[in-house]
C-alpha cells in the first residue's frame, strides 16, 4: 500500500459477523456490537430503554397472560397475574408502572389468558386450577367458573375456538366453536401429537389459521376447516428440527435452537442466525427449564437471554444481528406485547420470580431505570473487522480517525464531550469527531462510549448515531501529521 492512505470504515449494514475469521469479515460487517442497533443504512443507533416494574411487589411470582382492551377503552393493556401460593391476583396496567386491580383475588394458579367476545378467560396453570372467565372490565368482573377447562401451559384462539397447549404431555386441547365452556366430543376434543415420542412441546404458533407445533427436534402442522378432529390434518413437516422458542411478526415465523435462528417458511427453515455462530459461541442449552425466548419489539426480533447470559438483536428488514447487555435486575425472558397511548408499543417481560422489566419502543427513551428507579446508561462499543491490506507481514499505523456521528434531536437535552474533548452542542447537524496520535499496530477500531452519570431518559449520548470511520492509516505518517 502506499506511504498512508485513507480508510472508510461503514456503515455496518450486515452487522457483527461471530462466524468467520476476523480479517475475512466483509466491509459492511463487524466483530462485536454492544447495545448498538444497527438501521436499515447500517448507522449504528443506540437500544431502547429497559425499565423497571415495581407492581405487586408482595406476590412471589409473575405471570404475564395476554393483551386485553377493556371496555370503553381503545389502547390496549397488559393482563399480569401473581400467586401468593394459595391465589392469583389480576392486574390490568395501563402504563408499565402502574394499573387498576382487575379481579378480587381467585384461588388458584393461572398462566395465561385470552380474550374472546368481551371476555377474558383464565386458564388454569395447574389441575387443582379450576378455569373461569370475567366480563372485560374492571369495575364489574364476577368472575365465574369453568369446570369443564383443562389445565394448561397457555392459550390461543384460532377460528372461534379456544386452544389450551400442555406442553410436558404433548397435547392440544379445544374447546367448541364459539362457546368455551364445552370442552368434551363431539363439540371439543383433545390432539396428541406423536406422543410415542415422549418429547414435550416447545412452543405453538399460529399463521394463515394453521397451528404449528415445535418440539425440540421435531415440527408439526396441524390444518383444519370445521373440527380440529373431524376433517383436521396433522402433518409432521420436519423429522431433525424443531424449536426451543418461536413468534410470529407480520404472518412471518421465527425460531431458534441451539444452532442458530431460523425463519420457517412453508414447513422450512431458513437460516438468519448463521453468523451468530451460536454454537460455537454461546451456551444454548435445551435442557434447561427456562430457556432464552423470541421476542419482537418494533422491528428488531430479540432472542434473550441464553443460559450463556447472552442477549441478541435482529433487524428484521436486513437481518443485520447485535448484542445486548442487561442488568442483572432487568431480565428478558417471556413477553407479552400491548400499546400505550403515550408512547406507543411497549414489551413486558417477566423472569418468573418477584418482578417484571419492560422495554419501551420509543426510540426518545433509551437509558434503562434499575430496581432503585435510578437512571443508568447501557455501555456501547462497536468493533469494525481486522484489516490486513493484503500484505499482513508490514505493519500498519493508524495517525487519525475522523468518527463520522450526527444527533438524534428528539433526545438530546444536553452538551456531549466525548473523544478527546472535543464537544458537541444538542444540534442534530453531522459532526466528526477527530483524534490524532501514532498507533504501535494498526489491525481494527474499537469505539466505545458511555455515560458516567444520567438524570433523566433523554441524556445526550443515548442520541449519538455513528455513520462511519475515516482513518489514515499507513507505514509513513501523511506529511500533514
Amino acid at each position: 500500500m502506499a506511504s498512508s492512505s485513507d480508510i472508510r470504515m461503514g456503515p455496518w449494514s450486515d452487522g457483527i459477523n461471530l462466524l468467520d475469521e476476523p480479517d475475512q469479515l466483509q466491509d459492511r460487517q463487524m466483530l462485536s456490537c454492544i447495545n448498538l442497533d444497527v438501521d436499515n443504512t447500517g448507522v449504528l443507533e443506540p437500544r431502547r430503554g429497559l425499565r423497571y416494574s415495581p407492581i405487586d411487589s408482595t406476590a412471589n411470582i409473575k405471570y404475564l397472560m395476554a393483551t386485553v382492551i377493556l371496555a370503553g377503552e381503545t389502547q390496549p393493556r397488559a393482563l399480569t397475574s401473581t400467586y401468593d401460593g394459595t391465589n392469583s391476583a389480576f392486574r390490568a396496567l395501563s402504563t408499565p408502572t402502574s394499573g387498576a386491580a382487575f379481579t378480587n383475588l381467585a384461588a388458584g394458579q393461572y398462566y395465561s389468558a385470552v380474550q374472546y367476545q368481551n371476555k377474558i378467560w383464565y386458564i388454569p396453570g395447574v389441575s387443582t386450577t379450576i378455569g373461569r372467565f370475567s366480563p372485560s372490565s374492571t369495575t364489574n368482573n364476577p368472575m365465574t367458573t369453568v369446570g369443564a377447562m383443562p389445565y394448561g401451559d397457555y392459550g390461543f384462539i384460532l377460528k372461534d375456538r379456544l386452544f389450551i397447549v400442555r406442553k410436558a404431555t404433548s397435547e392440544l386441547f379445544f374447546s367448541k366453536a364459539t362457546d368455551f365452556t364445552i370442552w368434551a366430543a363431539p363439540d371439543g376434543g383433545v390432539i396428541q401429537v406423536n406422543p410415542g415420542d415422549s418429547a414435550p412441546i416447545t412452543k405453538v404458533v399460529t399463521v394463515n389459521n394453521q397451528v404449528i407445533i415445535f418440539k425440540r427436534d421435531s415440527t408439526f402442522v396441524l390444518s383444519f376447516n370445521t373440527s380440529p378432529t373431524g376433517d383436521g390434518v396433522l402433518r409432521q413437516v420436519a423429522s431433525d428440527q424443531g424449536a426451543l422458542d418461536a413468534i410470529t411478526y407480520n404472518n412471518e415465523v421465527y425460531t431458534y435452537n441451539s444452532r442458530s435462528v431460523f425463519k420457517f417458511v412453508n414447513g422450512f427453515y431458513q437460516d438468519i442466525g448463521l453468523q451468530l455462530n451460536l454454537a460455537g459461541q454461546d451456551v444454548i442449552d435445551s435442557a434447561v427449564s427456562n430457556p432464552a425466548r423470541l421476542n419482537v419489539v418494533g422491528k428488531t426480533l430479540i432472542l434473550g437471554t441464553t443460559p450463556g447470559g447472552k442477549t441478541y438483536a435482529m433487524n428484521l428488514d436486513t437481518n443485520a444481528w447485535s448484542t445486548y447487555t442487561l442488568a442483572s435486575d432487568l431480565s428478558i425472558s417471556t413477553g407479552t406485547i400491548f400499546s400505550r397511548s403515550s408512547v406507543g408499543t411497549a414489551v413486558f417481560f417477566g423472569d418468573g420470580t418477584s418482578k417484571i422489566s419492560f422495554m419501551l419502543l420509543a426510540r426518545t427513551q433509551r437509558t434503562d431505570q434499575s430496581v432503585d428507579l435510578s437512571y443508568k446508561a447501557p455501555a456501547y462499543s462497536f468493533k469494525t473487522k481486522e484489516y490486513n491490506f493484503d500484505d499482513s507481514e508490514v505493519w500498519k499505523r493508524m495517525y487519525s480517525y475522523h468518527l463520522d456521528t450526527r444527533f438524534d434531536a428528539s433526545v438530546v437535552g444536553n452538551a456531549l464531550t466525548f473523544i478527546n474533548g472535543v464537544q458537541n452542542t444538542s444540534s442534530p447537524d453531522p459532526v466528526d469527531f477527530v483524534g490524532s496520535f501514532q498507533s504501535f499496530r494498526f489491525k481494527t477500531v474499537a469505539i466505545g462510549y458511555s455515560a458516567p452519570s444520567i438524570a433523566s431518559t433523554a441524556d445526550a449520548l443515548t442520541g449519538l448515531l455513528v455513520r462511519g470511520i475515516r482513518a489514515v492509516v499507513g507505514i509513513k505518517a501523511p506529511v500533514s501529521i
